[in-house]
């Protein structure tokens, strides 16, 4: 017998509709940083960075800290991009990764020393001594900080004014130690421990977010580049991304081609670039200036990849090249940046409105090569992307519901109403989502395995605009009027 009754009552029913949630979409840096400036237990780990407080907490600051490329990365969201947030995965281990170094006769000046070298370790190996008699100086006769470009200071007590110079031993973070392994990473099938790219797993568990774009600045060995590819499209073993591997940046312009096509840098889910962007004498890598670049795009259209990065303004003064220790400036015409974007490489020219990177297609892309539209171009792939994977994330929770005929209809709906959506603020030209019969066969069905068919008309970037002119002769006529 049901509950007994006698009066009023209400009850809250489901309205049917639901409206789509959008996580947040960062650029995922894998490189080095100054953990010694910030957290040294920021080792192998993703940490989200929203503020320049989180990039003070664990790399010291946002400054451009030369050799470190989690630094240059900062530098360039919070100061040149300005965008958030960003993940970052430090692979530089100092229990791995260091030197040992002294630095003798280092001139003290108002009680102050500054040492050579970045990355310097403060800790109990760091050993100050009077240049002159040898003699250690006691820890509680000094204190250490460390300035802007991340070199150490060392500040005598204003009782020691008999030291003019001083020797200090120390190990300091050495990037040329690492070795493409610590990149690549791996997982202890125990702990289940992650290193390296394999640290991607844990960004969604850990903060609810799908990277949009992940690069490996300063690594660009072919070995790299395929495990970028590999551990960045599909991550998770769900959440698809994209990745921009690095070209040596010694590659010249009438090479670059050649090196595509050599070390078979092809692959739709990878936008590939040439040569080194920069701002007066700061060079920076080309793959994490894109992918903060896509960032701002985004940021323009509510965090939807809808718009090309195409002929924006990319902030930088111009691009280049080394040759050994020098930096070479290259200024590309559009013919010279066009050949590039023939084969599926984009750069940085300058045009009327500004310094802009140039370049709608992925490395796919080249004579003879993948001509469908999903693949060739880079909007258009970043749409597909993260419509699915937003579709995905939202429909998580129907999973294991019962398949009714309203379940069905239901989730068909909603996909519908938020394709629609994007559809009216013009981010999609157009889309559908179908329940077909001749795609559920009763043998899957009868497995708990159901499929829907998604058709998405993405926005193709107007590449290339012609305007004919043709001489009209009724316009003499205009001679005769009166």
């Amino acid at each position: 017998m049901g509950k007994f009754q006698h009066g009023t009552s209400y009850k809250e029913m489901p309205s049917g509709l639901k409206i789509f949630v959008e996580t947040q979409t960062p650029t995922v840096i894998v490189g080095t940083g100054t953990i010694n400036m910030g957290d040294m237990s920021c080792v192998n780990k993703p940490v989200l960075i929203q503020n320049a407080k989180d990039a003070a907490t664990y790399f010291g600051s946002t400054n451009n800290i030369k050799g470190f490329t989690i630094n240059e990365a900062l530098y360039l969201a919070f100061n040149v991009f300005n965008v958030k947030p960003i993940v970052v995965i430090n692979v530089l281990n100092p229990s791995e990764h260091k030197t040992a170094h002294t630095e003798e006769g280092v001139v003290v000046k108002e009680f102050k020393a500054t040492l050579a070298k970045t990355g310097i370790i403060n800790d109990e190996n760091l050993v100050v001594k009077n240049n002159e008699t040898s003699v250690v100086v006691q820890k509680e006769k000094y204190t250490c900080s460390f300035d802007d470009e991340g070199k150490l200071t060392v500040t005598l007590a204003k009782t020691e004014t008999a030291i003019k110079k001083i020797d200090v031993s120390y190990n300091f973070l050495d990037v040329s130690k690492l070795k493409e392994t610590d990149v690549i990473g791996s997982i202890d099938p125990q702990t289940l421990e992650a290193k390296g790219l394999e640290c991607l797993k844990e960004i969604f568990p850990k903060y609810s977010m799908i990277p949009s774009c992940v690069v490996a600045p300063d690594f660009s060995t072919a070995k790299i580049r395929v495990a970028l590819d590999a551990k960045s499209a599909v991550i998770n073993d769900k959440w698809a991304s994209m990745s921009i591997p690095e070209m040596p940046n010694t590659t010249k312009y009438g090479e670059v081609i050649a090196f595509k096509k050599e070390k078979n840098y092809i692959d739709a889910d990878q936008a590939i670039t040439w040569g080194c962007p920069y701002i007066e004498d700061e060079v920076f890598h080309f793959s994490t200036v894109m992918a903060l670049h896509m960032q701002s795009i985004d940021a323009q259209f509510d965090g939807v990849p809808c718009e090309s990065p195409s002929n924006k303004n990319i902030k930088m003064q111009g691009i280049g090249y080394y040759e050994g220790n020098t930096f070479k400036k290259v200024n590309l015409d559009e013919a010279e940046a066009n050949l590039l974007n023939e084969n599926g490489i984009s750069t940085i020219i300058r045009q009327p409105n500004g310094t802009v990177f140039w370049g709608n297609r992925t490395s796919v892309f080249q004579p003879g090569g993948e001509t469908d539209p999903k693949d060739v171009w880079i909007p258009v792939k970043r749409m597909f992307k993260y419509i699915g994977n937003t579709i995905m994330l939202n429909n998580t929770i129907e999973v294991d519901k019962g398949m009714t005929p309203s379940q069905a209809k239901s989730i068909e709906t909603n996909i519908n109403v938020w394709l629609n959506s994007l559809k009216n603020d013009n981010k999609l030209l157009g889309g559908r989502v179908e329940f077909k019969p001749e795609e559920n066969s009763e043998q899957d069905m009868i497995a708990g395995k159901f499929k829907w068919h998604i058709y998405l008309g993405a926005i193709i970037p107007g590449e290339s605009l012609e305007f004919r002119l043709e001489y009209d002769s009724k316009y003499l006529k205009l001679l005769f009027q009166r």
